[in-house]
């Protein structure tokens, strides 16, 4: 291996030792997930090893590591469950139309009233002002 910057990581991840284990093993991630399914790193070793078995794959370990390796070649991830989040209708569009232009409208007539109701305080506070001088005289 060459002598690298400091900064700069070498890539390990390296080749699949079990190219043809690793790909069913991808495919079953991404239809768990395709299906709103929690994956764990702890499953995927499970599976992968019940996958080693049914290969007749006997040198295969996946462990902990190897399924580090695993997740950053096929380029999946961690994530947090998918079933937590709840689906658009399909008129979403519409709704947030109807919602906008009826906060408009609601604004416009709070902000009328708001300009009737300080006008009429200054109009009482005005009159308040005027009765003693109306009753004393």
């Amino acid at each position: 291996m060459t002598k690298m910057p400091k900064r700069q990581h070498t890539c390990r991840t390296g080749k699949a030792k079990f190219p043809a284990l690793e790909r069913t093993l991808k495919e079953w991630v991404i239809s768990q997930r395709e299906k709103s399914c929690a994956v764990t790193t702890v499953m995927i070793c499970f599976k992968a090893k019940e996958l080693a078995k049914q290969m007749n794959v006997a040198e295969f370990v996946g462990g902990p590591s190897w399924c580090n390796r695993f997740m950053r070649r096929n380029h999946l991830s961690v994530r947090a469950r998918t079933t937590v989040g709840q689906k658009l209708p399909d008129d979403w569009e519409e709704k947030v139309v109807n919602f906008t232009s009826l906060f408009r409208k609601q604004k416009r007539s709070l902000a009328s009233k708001q300009i009737v109701f300080s006008t009429w305080m200054k109009f009482r506070c005005h009159l308040m002002l005027l009765i003693p001088e109306l009753l004393i005289h």
